[in-house]
């Protein structure tokens, strides 16, 4: 009987350099790796991308509200008060808003801002595979469900999620303050945009009235001490007048005549200014017009931040980089004899194994 002789398989070699030579990440090697594991880097992204996908469909596509404001310029009436005021050795400001693009977009952040804003009161319809249809009527500590044992607390939580989801970008150039907010709804991104831009205004409205209240009292006073000083003026003039009606025939009292006639008529000037200016410090106190100009308003504005597509694309994206990011670890590995040196089963088989060495060694 004639015995056959059968030449056993050898089993795959693994890819490792010659004896001495350092591993290096060729196009080849490359190639080789892709190709063996060409289904786990098809599917391994798919599925990281279909929960992407599901992720979405369970919390809700968010949206995202754009506004852009600018800060009006002093007006001129203001800055002849703050001028007058220099005059007399006291600054007020003037009227002048001072501040600088920079200074907004930090005021759009600002803990007094974001507290009123999320105080304000909120008509939200929660979408989403379990939202729900019950709407939420309230602040926003009650539409994000903010957590906490004491009003403070809920505050606090509402607060740091508003901030979260705000965005805001100054322009020196074209001093111009631009604001995102994204929401789960469009209408609820919408109205937190234009609460932040009422806040804002609210806010510069409030410090101007402050500013004209300090700045009416000032002129007030000076507007006292002027007119006494005229008076005063007017009295001495009367009186030189009155024991000199000649004064035309001497040159000595001419000259004096001149002095307290521009005596009177400089401070006439001044209390003629100081009156103008009172009656626009007054003005200004209870005027509520808005210190910011809105260039852009979030009404309608809404836009979608993530979608379906954005999901798929992004968590695939990301899904291939880590799956061939661990394919490539694995056989790199694999290939220094650190893992499988024979080459037998799969990344994540491998990866137990490795574990399961390290875990099984003995304690030194």
């Amino acid at each position: 009987m004639t015995e056959t002789y059968h030449p056993r398989a050898t089993p795959a070699q693994p890819l490792t350099p010659d004896s001495g030579a350092s591993l290096q990440f060729s196009t080849i090697w490359l190639i080789t790796v892709v190709k063996r594991h060409l289904r786990t880097l098809i599917l391994a992204p798919i599925g990281i991308a279909t929960l992407a996908v599901l992720y979405v469909l369970l919390v809700g596509r968010t949206y995202q509200a754009d506004s852009s404001f600018t800060p009006e310029s002093s007006s001129g009436a203001l800055q002849r008060m703050a001028g007058l005021a220099a005059q007399f050795g006291v600054a007020i400001g003037g009227g002048n808003t001072g501040e600088s693009v920079d200074f907004y977009a930090e005021l759009v952040r600002s803990r007094s801002i974001l507290e009123d804003v999320v105080n304000a009161r909120y008509v939200y319809h929660p979408k989403g595979l379990f939202a729900g249809s019950d709407s939420i009527v309230g602040s926003l500590m009650d539409v994000y469900r903010s957590g906490g044992n004491t009003p403070e607390q809920r505050l606090n939580g509402a607060i740091r999620t508003l901030n979260a989801n705000l965005a805001v970008r100054a322009n020196p150039r074209s001093s111009i303050v631009r604001v995102s907010v994204v929401a789960p709804t469009a209408e609820l991104a919408e109205s937190i945009n234009a609460n932040l831009l009422k806040a804002v205004s609210d806010f510069n409205v409030a410090k101007r009235q402050t500013r004209a209240a300090s700045e009416r009292e000032f002129v007030a006073e000076r507007l006292r001490l002027a007119r006494e000083e005229l008076q005063s003026s007017e009295a001495a003039l009367e009186n030189f007048l009155q024991g000199n009606r000649r004064y035309q025939d001497a040159p000595q009292l001419m000259v004096q005549y001149g002095r307290l006639q521009r005596q009177v008529e400089l401070r006439q000037q001044v209390a003629n200014t100081l009156a103008q200016a009172f009656e626009q410090s007054r003005i200004e106190e209870v005027r509520n017009t808005p210190v910011i100009t809105v260039v852009e308003r979030p009404e309608g504005a809404a836009r979608p931040a993530r979608t379906l597509r954005q999901a798929a694309l992004l968590g695939g994206l990301l899904g291939g980089i880590l799956t061939l990011a661990t394919v490539l670890g694995f056989e790199f590995l694999r290939a220094q004899g650190v893992i499988d040196p024979h080459g037998r089963g799969g990344p994540f088989s491998r990866l137990r194994a490795l574990f399961s060495s390290r875990r099984n060694a003995p304690a030194r």
